[in-house]
């Protein structure tokens, strides 16, 4: 046993017995899978990796990760020369000691727990301006108020500085969290009747939020003209569709079925159109650039 399994495991051990309790009935995916995956160090690369190809490399920058879940990307960030800070409310109703476990795993790595700061993202204790990059990927969706939530992003982000933001899209035909075909724009109460027909529990839909393509861009629209808007994540959709690519972790493998069969029948530039006209690709990964001073 390595040094760092001795005391990487059972972390590991207290994430597995939270998610075996909690998403047992919502997702399929074996729960000792998708905890291997949260601590997989290549996929941890590959988000960090292709976070620096969409906003540049991270070192010297001062960096927020907005819902920092374990610290995994703190760890990886600050690998690269990144000067790192997350944000994990010490409740959030659903994975429960993510801020105690967080703060254990920064401080291995030679981070200070102090890194970790233990606030929700609709009341960022930070001033205006402090931050090079805003990063948060796959928070927004379990946010109380995610229009408050993403005024707060912009507002502690420096002029000059890059919002990285990463959500699921619920006007496309995936839902990650329960690993279903998802009708585009379902409403939440037809949405709990849909997922107690696949036999899933419903009460884990009220803990999300909704968003899709254009009520992420009227949040950015309040912002307006100090945003400027890079992408909402058309291209990186068109290039996982034409490498084929819909990846394994978690659920994906279920979409990755589907990404096949479309080859098969020469359909992906068709199917790639069309997701991207009807605003339907997933998930959206908003890139902007914060421009002078801002209105809110």
């Amino acid at each position: 046993m390595t040094n760092e399994s001795a005391w990487m495991d059972p972390l590991k051990q207290r994430v597995l017995s939270r998610i075996a309790e909690d998403y047992k009935k919502i997702s399929p995916v074996a729960p000792q899978k998708i905890v291997d995956d949260v601590f997989n160090p290549v996929r941890l690369q590959e988000q960090v990796d292709q976070m620096e190809c969409d906003i540049g490399q991270l070192a010297g920058k001062r960096i927020l990760d907005v819902g920092s879940g374990y610290g995994l990307l703190l760890v990886e960030a600050a690998k690269r020369g990144a000067l790192v800070t997350g944000l994990e409310p010490s409740q959030d109703g659903f994975y429960g000691e993510t801020l105690e476990i967080s703060r254990s795993i920064v401080t291995q790595a030679g981070l200070p727990s102090s890194c970790v700061v233990d606030a929700c993202a609709e009341h960022m204790p930070f001033a205006d301006g402090t931050f090079d990059v805003v990063h948060s990927a796959n928070v927004l969706e379990h946010v109380a108020d995610p229009k408050r939530s993403f005024d707060e992003m912009v507002r502690v982000l420096k002029p000059g500085g890059l919002l990285h933001l990463t959500v699921p899209n619920y006007g496309s035909f995936w839902e990650g969290h329960y690993v279903l075909f998802w009708l585009p724009y379902l409403p939440k109460p037809l949405g709990r009747f849909y997922v107690r027909l696949w036999g899933r529990d419903p009460g884990f839909l009220d803990t999300l939020q909704l968003i899709n393509y254009f009520s992420l861009r009227n949040f950015v629209r309040r912002h307006a003209p100090f945003l400027e808007i890079q992408t909402y994540g058309e291209q990186l959709f068109a290039q996982r569709m034409h490498a084929a690519s819909a990846g394994s972790w978690a659920g994906l493998s279920k979409v990755q079925r589907w990404v096949d069969l479309l080859k098969r029948l020469k359909l992906i530039p068709l199917a790639t159109r069309i997701a991207i006209a009807c605003k339907a690709f997933t998930p959206l990964v908003l890139i902007a650039k914060k421009k002078g001073g801002d209105s809110l």
